[in-house]
């Protein structure tokens, strides 16, 4: 039987957040998330389904490069649709003018998706970045990051 003083004894707990559950959990990456190691596109190890892979799970995207084309924009629409719109999660790109190689379509659509800043550098002068990076942050601290030079999307 269930005393009164019972009920007294039970632990509050503070109600941080009510948040929506997909139908269906999020499929792994296809890396690890605790040991690093170079991808090198060997067969059967693709950097590109390695990027595709981790949208799912990422709670926001971060993308650093110098340019964004649209054949690599392509390469990724699905993925970051699902990601800004289907699930309304954050990407945000920081990206340059460098060499006059972004295509301002592949900047108009994908600072077009929801929740998505795009910032661009237009200093030519003193700014020659080249550099490629994506980041999957997770809230659950096992976020990922790519450094590299493939030019998927720039």
């Amino acid at each position: 039987m269930f005393e009164r003083d019972d009920e007294l004894r039970l632990q509050a707990e503070r109600l941080m957040a009510i948040v929506a559950r997909p139908a269906q959990a999020p499929e792994w990456p296809r890396g690890s998330l605790h040991a690093s190691g170079p991808i090198v596109n060997a067969a059967g190890d693709r950097l590109l389904e390695h990027l595709r892979s981790e949208f799912d799970s990422a709670d926001s995207v971060d993308l650093l490069c110098a340019f964004v084309k649209l054949s690599g924009f392509e390469k990724f629409r699905s993925e970051l649709e699902r990601h800004c719109d289907a699930h309304g999660r954050a990407l945000r790109v920081l990206t340059t003018t460098y060499m006059g190689a972004s295509d301002a379509t592949a900047i108009q659509n994908m600072a077009s998706l929801p929740k998505t800043t795009v910032k661009i550098s237009y200093d030519e002068n003193t700014t020659r970045l080249h550099a490629k990076a994506w980041i999957f942050h997770r809230a659950s601290g096992f976020s990922t990051a790519f450094v590299g030079s493939p030019s998927f999307i720039g």
